[in-house]
């Protein structure tokens, strides 16, 4: 986590915190909206956390850049319902990879 005090343009006197959370590909910048006297301090500790997206198979679609697909496709490869279906032994499933991922919302917008 990254934080700092950053002057307040309408008021020289005060300023207010900016933090930037950050992991694997999720990043959030936070300003802080009560301002506080310039010169001040921070102290801060963040215990770890996990963060969950839960939703519904519709939500879940459109997080993975697939708006609009139905169940028929799976959510973890690039394999229609009769192929993710049979023995995972019987084919090689391509992945549904950040890369494939992007280039599809890319596509899309």
């Amino acid at each position: 986590m990254n934080i700092t005090l950053s002057n307040d343009a309408n008021n020289p006197k005060k300023c207010y915190i900016t933090y930037k959370i950050g992991g694997t590909g999720f990043k959030m910048l936070q300003c802080d909206e009560k301002r506080s006297l310039m010169g001040s301090k921070v102290m801060s500790m963040m215990p770890p956390f996990a963060m969950f997206i839960t939703g519904g198979l519709s939500f879940y679609a459109n997080v993975l850049g697939a708006p609009k697909s139905s169940s028929y496709w799976c959510p973890w490869g690039l394999l229609s319902h009769p192929k993710w279906n049979k023995d995972p032994n019987s084919f090689v499933a391509e992945e549904c990879t950040l890369k494939f991922i992007s280039e599809t919302v890319q596509e899309k917008n």
